[in-house]
């Protein structure tokens, strides 16, 4: 059975990480934080000293990182996985910028380093279940030796293309899941200031025409306005959205959707949600609408 590495424990990676011990596999790991490195032993995991040291135990590494210079840091810093002298798979279930995720692909190829830009739909709690979706890019070959680590974690895995395919499979599902979440806001906060019920009017939108994931995954924290322990805040739904739109200007194709939805989301954050779950987009509606 092949040793699997893993980068980064925190709320997306600890789960996944967790799933994969479970599964019988040996896992090692790092993470700059000792709350999660603890959480990881006391699964049963073993903590190494760095990347570096997690990729010359592993035959394929997954990591789960916040952004895309820590994905460079980890790839490329001081004892980064590039420093190892062997061949290896590194699946980044991390969301990363396209063209950057064809960059390392092209680097990283050059010393035998596999990278696949193996995206997820889904959150923590998703990932609990075991029903993320997985959108890979990268060389089919590694992808295919690498599905039997991916299904233990997801329910679905897709082969979408060359590298970067993943990641930019990744901005379609986001671009259309976020402009339901705001439609969804929008919508609630309309149905409120003629007097409907939020239960019912969620009860009905989740049977009828209306219906989307989102309302399953967001229906209740926005009824309830709980936008605490964010799955992702407003701040991150930003710094996506931007991703997106540079995206889309390189390919020459208008979204102007995203556009508008990106500045309402940054409306919300100016209102005091920046770091709330991306839910909190209700309150914009709300605050315009003067309902509670």
């Amino acid at each position: 059975m092949k040793k699997i590495g893993y980068i980064g424990l925190g709320k997306m990676g600890g789960t996944i990480s967790d799933i994969i011990l479970a599964s019988g596999y040996e896992v090692f790991g790092y993470d700059p934080e000792k709350i999660a490195c603890n959480k990881f032993k006391k699964k049963g995991g073993k903590i190494l000293s760095s990347p570096k040291e997690v990729a010359k135990k592993s035959d394929i590494v997954l990591a789960s990182l916040p952004n895309d210079n820590i994905v460079r840091e980890v790839i490329f810093g001081k004892n980064g996985i590039s420093e190892i002298k062997k061949k290896l798979i590194f699946a980044d279930i991390s969301t990363v910028y396209p063209e950057i995720t064809k960059e390392i692909s092209r680097t990283l190829g050059k010393q035998s380093i596999s990278y696949l830009d193996a995206t997820v739909s889904g959150n923590p709690k998703v990932a609990k279940r075991k029903e993320l979706v997985l959108m890979c890019g990268g060389t089919k070959t590694s992808f295919n030796t690498c599905l039997p680590i991916f299904r233990t974690f997801t329910k679905k895995q897709f082969y979408m293309g060359p590298s970067g395919s993943g990641s930019l499979m990744k901005m379609v599902v986001n671009t259309i899941s976020e402009i339901n979440r705001t439609a969804i806001g929008e919508g609630f906060s309309l149905g409120k200031k003629g007097g409907l019920k939020g239960d019912t009017m969620l009860e009905v939108l989740k049977e009828g025409a209306a219906y989307s994931k989102q309302m399953d995954l967001k229906g209740d924290r926005i009824l309830h306005a709980n936008y605490s322990s964010p799955e992702s805040t407003i701040q991150q739904c930003i710094k996506t959205a931007n991703q997106i739109l540079k995206t889309a200007n390189e390919l020459n194709h208008p979204i102007p959707m995203t556009a508008l939805r990106t500045q309402l989301y940054q409306a919300v954050a100016s209102m005091g949600h920046a770091n709330d779950d991306s839910s909190s987009i209700a309150e914009l509606f709300n605050k315009l609408s003067g309902t509670k």
